[in-house]
């Protein structure tokens, strides 16, 4: 069960920037979505760009599971603390989260189609699709755009790159849409550098 965060604008995450006021959005039946999402729900919590935020999250069916309450009034939330590549049903480990922390970053220099993740270890791109292999064809394609936009590659480059390095996976088939995501690792360019040298 995790509390929905609302700011209004197109976020995405940026590595290394600089942090801004803190906020503690807390897991509460009231700042919370189980089952559906709403865009027109107003928002729980406004930031600014490069504000960070700690998010709770509540067991699974809004910590309604107690003793005697039957089956019939717990649809289950949607923490997992573990789950295979695939989430090939709806089976996981449920379970609530103390803190998620996040710092979304608003970047208007960036026009982007899809979602865009960075850890510290791998730059992500995601497809999604009702088809898988469109899904994955999505992904795909988002790879070699980044490849070619943020690392100065023309496609033929980016296409064998991705090739050759990109790591690409199933995130779930259980909804209605498929998911991929294609892992790009930042240890290949920094290798890059070093043999140019």
């Amino acid at each position: 069960m995790r509390p929905i965060l609302i700011a209004g604008v197109a976020l995405a995450s940026f590595a290394g920037s600089a942090a801004g006021k803190h906020h503690a959005l807390k897991a509460t039946p009231e700042s919370v979505q189980w089952g559906w999402l709403d865009p027109s729900e107003p928002p729980k919590l406004t930031i600014d760009s490069g504000d960070t935020v700690s998010i709770e999250t509540l067991l699974h069916a809004r910590d309604q599971i107690q003793k005697g309450v039957s089956m019939e009034k717990i649809w289950t939330g949607d923490s997992h603390c573990a789950q295979g590549n695939g989430e090939v049903n709806l089976t996981a480990v449920e379970c609530s989260f103390q803190e998620i922390r996040l710092q979304p970053i608003v970047r208007k220099d960036l026009k982007l189609t899809w979602p865009r993740i960075e850890t510290k270890t791998h730059f992500i791109q995601v497809g999604f699709d009702e088809d898988l292999m469109k899904a994955f064809t999505i992904a795909l394609n988002e790879t070699v755009d980044f490849l070619t936009t943020s690392k100065g590659l023309d496609r033929y480059e980016a296409y064998s790159l991705a090739s050759i390095a990109a790591d690409c996976r199933i995130s779930q088939v259980v909804d209605v849409r498929k998911g991929v995501h294609c892992m790009v690792p930042k240890s290949i360019f920094a290798a890059a550098k070093t043999a140019t040298r």
